[in-house]
């Protein structure tokens, strides 16, 4: 592989810190970070559930009840990142996930 630039590795530090700073019960939590001299590794909590996207796939359409909560969890989440000046600029459904209870 290639060699990672130092200023990527100090990209990844740097969303490291902001996600430390961002506790919220829908961000996940930075446990650590590392990288190697090809690769850098952020290492977030667990999310059991998966990804949104998987989820969509699976059982098709959710009910506009079940639309609505996801949107709230969301909004919050993102409302919170606001609060801290943090603009996410990836949201899609791969990048939401869910956490063993299905939040």
């Amino acid at each position: 592989g290639h060699l990672i630039a130092t200023s990527q590795v100090q990209s990844v530090v740097n969303e490291k810190n902001l996600l430390r700073r961002c506790r919220h019960p829908f961000i996940l939590e930075c446990l650590d970070m590392n990288h190697s001299p090809t690769h850098v590794y952020l290492f977030l909590g667990l999310a059991l559930g998966g990804e949104l996207f998987a989820y969509i796939s699976r059982v098709g359409k959710v009910s506009e009840r079940t639309a609505s909560i996801y949107t709230a969890q969301v909004a919050s989440a993102f409302g919170h990142l606001g609060l801290h000046k943090i603009a996410h600029r990836d949201l899609k459904l791969e990048n939401l996930m869910f956490d063993e209870h299905g939040y």
